[in-house]
């Protein structure tokens, strides 16, 4: 799984925003599912599938936070290396959420193999689990609701995560 925080953080929005979480889980989300987001898997089911590690009750709230990052990119999008990056090509029409999401897992899939693996992760799981990386090295995923990251999540954020 790939760390997308660094790709993400470089985005024009605010890092003490819920959106900023929700996206991160989006997009890495969406990176761990490529080739098979948004072509077999619909964005439903991937807001599905994070509900919980973003600390929301349904779906649809996370499909909320996700439009709403995206608008907030859209509209502060001028001069964005990272953006202009992810869409691959110059700025000219609003990326729906899906496809946002699409573009920077598709752009993050690419471009890990030249990136250092970070082995601070967004989880997107309710649960603690032990899982082995591609190389074998165990580690520990903490689901992002649990009080002690949502203590030190702000601290590597740079702000409240309300």
């Amino acid at each position: 799984m790939t760390n997308v925080e660094p790709i993400i953080s470089r985005l024009p929005l605010p890092k003490s925003n819920n959106s900023y979480l929700v996206l991160c889980l989006a997009v890495q989300e969406a990176a761990r599912l490529y080739p098979d987001y948004p072509n077999k898997i619909s964005l439903e089911e991937l807001c599905r599938r994070i509900m919980h590690a973003a600390g929301k009750t349904n779906p649809k709230s996370v499909l909320r936070s996700l439009e709403r990052a995206v608008e907030y990119i859209w509209l502060h999008k001028e001069n964005n290396p990272a953006l202009l990056a992810i869409y691959e090509h110059s700025i000219v029409d609003k990326l729906s959420a899906k496809d946002f999401i699409a573009s920077a897992a598709r752009y993050i899939c690419l471009h890990s193999a030249s990136a250092p693996d970070s082995s601070l992760q967004l989880a997107p799981t309710g649960t603690p689990y032990r899982y082995l990386s591609k190389e074998g090295t165990p580690y520990f995923v903490i689901p992002c609701s649990h009080p002690a990251v949502q203590t030190l999540l702000p601290a590597f954020l740079g702000g409240d995560l309300l």
